[in-house]
């Protein structure tokens, strides 16, 4: 029975612990308008390990500032004009971090900025148990929750990647359907230009 027990207490662990890792990872699309900064914060434990990813899928030549600072402003992490970054951490010290994604050098275009953030520590939650039983579960479960969070990740990446094909297609068949259309109106005017010119000709030549 105590054996029994021990299992289904570690089990329950294992869901408690895999669930709440899982809720660590935190993925954003964020528009960020021409000429100003999005920033977010976010609560660190001391010698907890961040992880960030940031690409640009939209907008302009495809690129952004990056920034991570606490919140002294005490800079971490400092980037300008980049399409895409992966960065990871240690936080030195308990608090708030902030993470900015600039847009000011831009006077006309938005982006559009697909973020993710993924925190990788253990949590108090354990402490209850022994260290040789929460250990090997705790690693176990940081793997699994880090490939769930890549997949996740992926997943949406894909699905961004073909949206943004799917507008781009789109705006090229607008353009190419009102370019036709004006084609095709001067199509007409040469044609109605022409035909007025030369019954012009054989007006006045008839006259003469």
């Amino acid at each position: 029975r105590k054996s029994s027990f021990g299992v289904m207490m570690k089990l329950g662990l294992l869901l408690v612990v895999g669930f709440l890792l899982f809720c660590l990872a935190s993925g954003f699309v964020i528009t960020i308008p021409a000429g100003q900064e999005e920033c977010l914060e976010f609560y660190l434990y001391e010698r907890m390990e961040a992880n960030i990813h940031y690409e640009v899928i939209e907008g302009g030549a495809l690129d952004i500032d990056f920034r991570v600072q606490k919140l002294s402003g005490d800079p971490v992490v400092e980037e300008e004009r980049e399409t895409e970054g992966d960065h990871a951490f240690f936080a030195d010290e308990e608090g708030k971090y902030v993470v900015c994604l600039g847009n000011k050098f831009s006077t006309v275009t938005e982006k559009v900025v697909r973020f993710s953030f993924l925190t990788d520590t253990y949590l108090d939650i354990v402490s209850a148990a022994t260290k040789a039983d929460i250990s090997p579960l705790v690693n176990q479960l940081q793997q699994f929750s880090n490939s769930l969070h890549k997949i996740k990740s992926d997943n949406n990446y894909m699905r961004l990647r073909e949206s943004t094909h799917r507008n781009t297609s789109e705006s090229t068949n607008a353009r190419v359907l009102w370019w036709s259309f004006a084609e095709t109106l001067i199509l007409i005017g040469v044609s109605v230009w022409q035909i007025y010119t030369i019954r012009t000709f054989f007006e006045v030549r008839k006259a003469v």
